[in-house]
């Protein structure tokens, strides 16, 4: 966890090896009738990878260096020699082209348009999860009263972090876009793990859109303070 980034991602993939092995089967191992198909499996496999997420999250970068470890990372630096052309052409290649994007948005984020396709954007992300609640509440009538009390919860606190959102924008894109990161994030977190019980991986996909959605915030986020800071 703490050695250097080659040895988490070699770490991760010998613990995903036998992490897969038996966890898409977890089915079999919680019903008394060995069901594979056990219908909650989907929200279980999310459940597990955002924990182990989170816990990993929570490790990496949190815990500062002890005053040894600072110096037998020094020492290790002095003795590996720089980075080659090839890397430093790699990275300079990244660079530039995020700078590319930087621009382009400076620009796209000055027209009126903009902020109008944001609001229809997270206006129609806002319903569609309703009308996806209702749909799943409809299909099934037998299912627990507080659950659904969970997914309305969940879906009514992400429609008002979105309504915040359309109401800062007016004032300050970097407010509107935390609430709207905010509302993101109550989907990825609580309500996709309805709508894995429900639908169960055919989830994947709107939580593909999510991620996506996630990321794109993330970046105009660091572009408003970036240039909150330099104004």
């Amino acid at each position: 966890t703490w050695w250097n980034p080659g040895m988490r991602r070699f770490g991760a993939f010998l613990a995903g090896l036998g992490f897969v092995t038996f966890i898409d089967e977890i089915g079999k191992f919680i019903t008394h009738d060995n069901d594979y198909f056990f219908k909650p499996t989907a929200m279980i496999l999310y459940t597990l990878f955002m924990l182990l997420f989170l816990a990993a999250r929570s490790l990496i970068g949190n815990r500062p260096l002890t005053v040894r470890e600072e110096r037998v990372n020094s020492s290790l630096r002095a003795l590996f020699p720089g980075p080659g052309n090839a890397i430093s052409s790699r990275i300079e290649i990244y660079f530039r082209a995020r700078e590319k994007l930087a621009e382009l948005y400076r620009k796209v984020a000055l027209n009126r348009w903009f902020k109008r396709l944001l609001i229809t954007l997270f206006i129609v992300m806002g319903v569609s999860a309703l009308v996806t609640v209702a749909r799943a509440l409809i299909g099934d009538p037998n299912i627990d009263p507080g659950l659904s009390l969970a997914q309305m919860g969940a879906s009514g606190a992400s429609n008002i972090c979105i309504l915040t959102g359309i109401w800062f924008l007016r004032k300050s894109r970097l407010k509107a876009y935390l609430w709207f990161k905010r509302s993101v994030l109550i989907n990825i977190y609580i309500t996709q793990l309805f709508v894995f019980y429900h639908s169960q991986f055919a989830g994947l996909g709107g939580l593909a859109q999510y991620l996506f959605l996630y990321f794109a915030l993330h970046f105009m986020i660091d572009q408003e303070r970036s240039a909150s800071h330099s104004g």
